[in-house]
C-alpha cells in the first residue's frame, strides 16, 4: 500500500498555533487507511503486508516562525542562520512531539492491525503488526529538512526530495509554483536567493506579526487569522487583511501595520530580489496590488498569473484528495491498483495532488503542491 498525504504545516507555536494538536485526528485517519487497504475487491478481508507512508512537502512549516523577525533569514549562509534554522526545527519538534513519537514508532514497531479470520473477516480479539516505511520530503516550507537525515535515520524515517518505487515517482511539486520556484542555489550552504514565497512570508507575513503582537487588540484579531492568509495565495491577501477588522472600527490598526509592513518588505525585495518564475517583474506589481484596499477590484492578470502553475512542465493531471493546509487528505493506493482519499479530519479534500504523466494505472509523477 502507498499513502501520500503533504501540507501539515506544523510550526513552531511562535507567531501562530503549531497545528500538533491536530494530528491526532490525521494519525487516526491514517490507521483508518491502512485497516480499509485489507478489505480487497471479493469482500475479503487480508491484512495488508507493508505500507509506504509518504509525507511529501510541506509536512513543516518553518517559515512563518518570529526567528526571521531580526536579522537572520532562511535563506542566509553562516552560522548565525544556521543557528537560527536548527532553533526552528528544534521549537517545532518540541510542540509535535506526540506525532513525531507516533511516527517514529510505526517505522520500528509497525501499526497494529486485526488479523484475518478464516471467514475473511477483520477479527476482533487478534492483532498483528504491518510495517511501515515512513518517508519525509522536504517542501518549499521545510527546504532544509534533508539537513536532519541522520536524526530522521536514527528513528526509522528516510528523508529526501523524492520518493520512487519505479513506477511512480512523489515529490511535492513547489517547483510548479511561480512563488516557490528556486534559482540555481549557491554551491553549498552558502547565501542563495530567497524565493518570492519565502520573501512574502518572512519579510511580511512576520513582520507584519510582529509589529500587530505589540498591541494586544491587534494582535487578538491577527493572530487566529495568520496561518489563513499564510495559506493563501497573494491575491486574497488584501480581502482577508480587512477582514481581520471586522466591525470595529478600532482595528483600522490592523490596516495601518499592514501598509507598513508591505512597504518594508518591497524594500527589503529590492535589495535582496527573490526569485519568482514570471516572464514579468512581479514586485512593483505585488507590491502596489497588497498596499491598497481593494474591496470588490479584480485581481489584475500579472497578480493572478502569480496563482497558477508555471507551464515550464508537461501538462499536468489532477488527481483527486490533496492537500490545502487547513484540509489535508490522504491519498491511497492498495496492491489491487484502488485509489482512495482519505480526508484528515471533518472538512472535505480540496484540490489538488498533481500527477504529471500518469498512466491508466496511476504510474507517473505525483505532486503533492
Amino acid at each position: 500500500m502507498l499513502a501520500i498525504t503533504a501540507n501539515w504545516g506544523i510550526g513552531d507555536g511562535s507567531l501562530v498555533d503549531s497545528r500538533a494538536g491536530r494530528a491526532a485526528v490525521w494519525l487516526d485517519a491514517i490507521r483508518r487507511a491502512v485497516a480499509r487497504s485489507g478489505w480487497g475487491r471479493d469482500g475479503r478481508y487480508r491484512p495488508v503486508e507493508h505500507v509506504t507512508l509518504v509525507f511529501a512537502g510541506d509536512t513543516f512549516d518553518w517559515l512563518l516562525s518570529e526567528q526571521w523577525a531580526g536579522r537572520d533569514r532562511p535563506w542566509h549562509g553562516g552560522g548565525r542562520a544556521e543557528e537560527a534554522r536548527a532553533r526552528v526545527v528544534a521549537a517545532t519538534a518540541r510542540a509535535s512531539r506526540p506525532l513525531l513519537r507516533t511516527v517514529a514508532g510505526w517505522a520500528r514497531l509497525g501499526l497494529p492491525v486485526a488479523v484475518a479470520t478464516p471467514r475473511g473477516r477483520p477479527s476482533e480479539w487478534a492483532e498483528q503488526r504491518v510495517m511501515i516505511q515512513t518517508v519525509l520530503l522536504a517542501g518549499d516550507r521545510d527546504p532544509w529538512l534533508t539537513d536532519h537525515a541522520a536524526a530522521a535515520a536514527r528513528f526509522g524515517i528516510a528523508t529526501g526530495e523524492e520518493w520512487c518505487d519505479g513506477e511512480r515517482h512523489v515529490r511535492h511539486g513547489h517547483d510548479l509554483d511561480p512563488l516557490a520556484h528556486r534559482g540555481p542555489a549557491a554551491a553549498g550552504r552558502g547565501r542563495r536567493q530567497p524565493t518570492l514565497a519565502e520573501s512574502l512570508r518572512c519579510d511580511l507575513l512576520v513582520r507584519f506579526a510582529t509589529a500587530a503582537r505589540g498591541d494586544t487588540q491587534l494582535w487578538q484579531a491577527v493572530r487566529p487569522r495568520l496561518a489563513a492568509v499564510s495559506a493563501s495565495r497573494p491575491s486574497q491577501w488584501p480581502a482577508l487583511i480587512m477582514g481581520m477588522t471586522g466591525e470595529d472600527r478600532g482595528l483600522g490598526g490592523v490596516w495601518t501595520q499592514w501598509r507598513r509592513a508591505v512597504a518594508a518588505w518591497h524594500a527589503a525585495a529590492v535589495r535582496e530580489v527573490p526569485t519568482c518564475e514570471t516572464e514579468f517583474d512581479a514586485l512593483g506589481e505585488l507590491a502596489a496590488w497588497l498596499d491598497g484596499d481593494r474591496g470588490e477590484t479584480p485581481v489584475p492578470d500579472a497578480i493572478r498569473r502569480l496563482d497558477g502553475p508555471t507551464s515550464s512542465r508537461p501538462a499536468a493531471v489532477i488527481v483527486p484528495g490533496s492537500a490545502q493546509p487547513d484540509s489535508p487528505s490522504l491519498v491511497c493506493h492498495d496492491t489491487d491498483g484502488h485509489a482512495w482519499v482519505e480526508p484528515l479530519g471533518m472538512a472535505p479534500p480540496a484540490p489538488p495532488v498533481v500527477a504529471i504523466g500518469a498512466g491508466a494505472a496511476g504510474t507517473g509523477f505525483i505532486d503533492a503542491a
